[in-house]
């Protein structure tokens, strides 16, 4: 099935499910207190409506995310493969502080480029700089120093 059609079929599923819930409840509220057959029903096996609304909301999503499902596992592998693309065309000072920023969860002071992966100031300035220019990492100036944070998309790609 196309996925715009699947798309279109889990909306249109959880919509009918949404107005008959709303529908159920607004007659439930707007109910006058007089015994109706509906309400009789409903308030006789109350227990199963609420297990089969339930039930039916399990069912719903559950059909809902085998649809679209696919789709989350497709955009995650091309995401995986375009942060690899990116991590290639690096060149080693840009590689290496990606790594270190992956390894810390996508946030680290530029200073510890210098210190910890042994670049030097200079170097490890220059390729952050170069990083920011790629639109790869934002830098953040907390007074004299700087914080260096990679994109979350990039993060999530590289870290898998």
């Amino acid at each position: 099935m196309d996925k715009n059609k699947k798309a279109l079929l889990g909306l249109l599923i959880l919509l009918a499910f949404a107005t008959l819930v709303v529908i159920g409840t607004y007659y439930y509220v707007t109910s006058t207190g007089e015994n109706s057959p509906v309400t009789d029903l409903i308030f006789k096996y109350h227990f199963e409506f609420m297990l089969f609304l339930g039930l039916g909301g399990i069912a719903v999503g559950a059909f809902s995310y085998y649809l679209l499902g696919h789709e989350v596992v497709v955009q995650k592998e091309i995401s995986r493969k375009n942060a690899g693309v990116l991590f290639e065309l690096l060149d080693h000072s840009e590689r290496i502080i990606v790594q270190k920023l992956v390894e810390q969860k996508g946030k680290a002071r530029q200073y510890e480029f210098a210190y910890d992966s042994k670049l030097g100031k200079v170097k490890a300035h220059r390729a952050v700089k170069k990083l920011a220019s790629k639109g790869v990492v934002t830098i953040e100036k907390l007074g004299k120093v700087n914080s260096v944070v990679l994109k979350p998309e990039i993060l999530d790609a590289l870290s898998e």
